[in-house]
């Protein structure tokens, strides 16, 4: 998964990384040092390179977790700049005063739209088990031994089409 879509994650979302690593929002804090729910102010102080998305320059990750875990908000974290000004390393203040000006534009850039509409059966999307009928001819013609025999090995298949399977297999391996 894009590390985008962790704003998503709370106690009824996860994320399922590729490696089949799971993320719930005390993993993703855990990673990032903010919760879920604060990722996007988080993203849009660090900056996105991949996505092409200038932070505030000057602040990493450790300085962003920490500014908002003080602050709570990158909108607090705004305010407080104008406010208690002693509270900012003068580096890191003059990073945030020339950030500010584009702070809304990037927040819109890394906050991903959760309110898209959609239209259509959510149950079409649910990922069922594989189609046996299709992949035991499918595996036989490119030669696909080994699928082939987890396939037939991991599900019910019809008694033709696994005799007819094994037969195939012992011909093709000669």
């Amino acid at each position: 998964g894009d590390k985008d879509a962790f704003q998503l994650v709370d106690e009824d979302v996860k994320v399922l990384k590729p490696e089949g690593e799971r993320f719930d929002p005390a993993k993703v804090e855990a990673k990032y040092g903010v919760p879920p729910g604060r990722l996007t102010d988080y993203f849009a102080l660090v900056g996105d390179t991949s996505d092409n998305v200038p932070g505030a320059g000057g602040v990493g990750p450790v300085t962003a977790a920490k500014l908002l875990k003080k602050y709570d908000s990158l909108a607090a974290v705004l305010e407080a700049i104008d406010e208690k000004p002693a509270d900012f390393a003068p580096r890191l203040l003059e990073s945030l005063r020339a950030f500010k000006p584009r702070a809304g534009l990037t927040l819109s850039l890394v906050r991903l739209d959760d309110r898209v509409p959609f239209e259509g059966d959510i149950e079409s999307f649910r990922v069922g088990g594989p189609d046996r009928e299709r992949l035991v001819p499918l595996f036989q013609r490119l030669e696909f031994q080994k699928l082939l025999q987890d396939v037939l090995a991991s599900g019910e298949s019809s008694p033709a089409s696994a005799a007819g399977a094994s037969s195939s297999l012992s011909a093709s391996a000669w």
